[in-house]
């Protein structure tokens, strides 16, 4: 596969999964209890989650390009976790995506999260991805987070990777964010990966947080820059819009815009509602429309549930 496939496939699942878990973190730090016990009023609850997305693309893209092999077409999503009131949370997950060309992979996770001082949570995880046709791929994550002062924020993560008859590699990332004004925040993160003979493939991005409308609208923006021997030197610009519609009714459109060294770029076009049919019960629907220079698109439907007990 070519660097400028990779590093598409990197921006798509891993980049973005990695943003909205320190997004979470920096609430869970806020917090002085958990939402999820705030709702039930126990000492702890049980957060459920499951989520169906199917993504369509020409079958003569699919059948003509081998870099599209690895395109899901169907993926299915289970998340449990438990959470305490004294911000114990202890959680797994399970992934499966599948392909018309017969292309299945599978990945699972793990994972605990404890306070360890002064407002400060320590999270580990472990995770496993296996692929047919491939070896699995086993990841271990360390991370401590927390708030600095009352209005800066912090998440550094250690990620370790084995793969059986590859190097194993080691990652370091680092997010902070501050609080402009009680509406405005802004914020930085970086990663940098070490292959076991140089530290390689990097990434830094830079965001803001607008919300021109107490608890109504808020506008996230974020332009993040990377690259390395392995993939392509690349840009990205994404935005956000969060509104809510009514007191139960949410709805998120957003856009992202992406070019590497090789020439290549891509657009995509997404939004999703999300109905809180009660505080512990959501229903979420979502389309996204993804094309890019080389004149490929797909089409992907999103239906999640969520479930608090």
């Amino acid at each position: 596969m070519k660097k400028s496939t990779r590093a598409l496939f990197l921006l798509c699942f891993i980049l973005p999964a990695g943003f909205s878990f320190a997004q979470s973190e920096e609430a869970w730090a806020q917090e002085q209890e958990p939402l999820e016990t705030q709702i039930t009023g126990g000492r702890w609850a049980n957060r459920l989650r499951l989520e169906s997305s199917v993504t369509t693309a020409r079958d003569a893209l699919l059948r003509e390009d081998p870099a599209y092999l690895q395109t899901p077409s169907q993926l299915y999503a289970l998340d449990y976790r438990v959470i305490t009131k004294d911000k114990l949370k202890v959680g797994a997950s399970m992934e499966k995506w599948r392909s018309k060309q017969g292309f299945d992979l599978r990945r699972y996770e793990t994972f605990v999260t404890a306070p360890i001082w002064g407002g400060w949570s320590s999270r580990m995880k472990y995770s496993r991805q296996e692929q047919d046709g491939n070896p699995a791929r086993n990841y271990a994550y360390l991370s401590a987070f927390g708030m600095l002062n009352n209005s800066v924020y912090s998440s550094s993560e250690y990620q370790y990777m084995n793969v059986s008859n590859s190097k194993d590699t080691h990652q370091l990332y680092q997010y902070l964010s501050w609080s402009a004004h009680p509406r405005v925040r802004v914020g930085t993160s970086g990663y940098i990966q070490y292959d076991g003979v140089q530290w390689d493939i990097w990434n830094v991005s830079g965001l803001a947080t607008l919300e021109p409308v107490l608890d109504w609208t808020t506008i996230r923006g974020d332009v993040r820059t990377g690259g390395g021997d392995q993939i392509s030197d690349y840009a990205e610009v994404r935005c956000m819009v969060y509104q809510r519609l009514w007191d139960n009714l949410v709805l998120r459109p957003d856009v992202r815009y992406y070019r590497d060294e090789d020439d290549q770029d891509s657009i995509a076009y997404g939004v999703k509602l999300i109905a809180y049919l009660s505080p512990a019960l959501d229903v979420q629907c979502g389309y996204r429309y993804y094309s890019q220079s080389e004149g490929s698109d797909f089409n992907t439907m999103t239906l999640g549930l969520g479930l608090l007990f």
